[in-house]
């Protein structure tokens, strides 16, 4: 048994580390892809912040390199299984920061009856 959960979560950090890997590449591809419509659109915790961020067009630089790169070598070191234990706590940092907006979008005014206040609304 205690193999099977090692060659689970090998299969797992692989599969993550590709996820990372991919998602940097592709926003290096996409031309003119930026984080300055995500910064803008916050409207929860970090939205000061975010919108701080957003205002400078070197600030959205800056965060546009940090999070491809940032993505990209994540990825490659979750694949290949090189320093795991740091691109694992740069990776939750980072997702934290990418999830602490994840709420857009949803009315969580005291009036709503809607049970679903942590559900991933797709068109944030």
């Amino acid at each position: 048994m205690e193999k099977m959960v090692k060659y689970f979560l090998t299969l797992l950090r692989i599969i993550l580390g590709w996820y990372f890997l991919f998602e940097g590449i592709s926003k290096i591809l996409v031309s003119g892809w930026t984080s300055r419509n995500y910064l803008l659109g916050s409207t929860w915790i970090f939205s000061d912040f975010f919108f701080w961020l957003a205002s400078s067009p070197t600030l959205v630089g800056i965060v546009d390199f940090l999070n491809i790169w940032g993505l990209i070598l994540i990825g490659i070191s979750l694949f290949v299984g090189l320093y795991v234990r740091w691109a694992s706590l740069f990776a939750a940092i980072l997702l934290f920061f990418l999830s602490a907006d994840m709420t857009c979008g949803l009315d969580r005014s005291p009036r709503s009856r809607r049970k679903d206040w942590l559900s991933v609304v797709a068109n944030c």
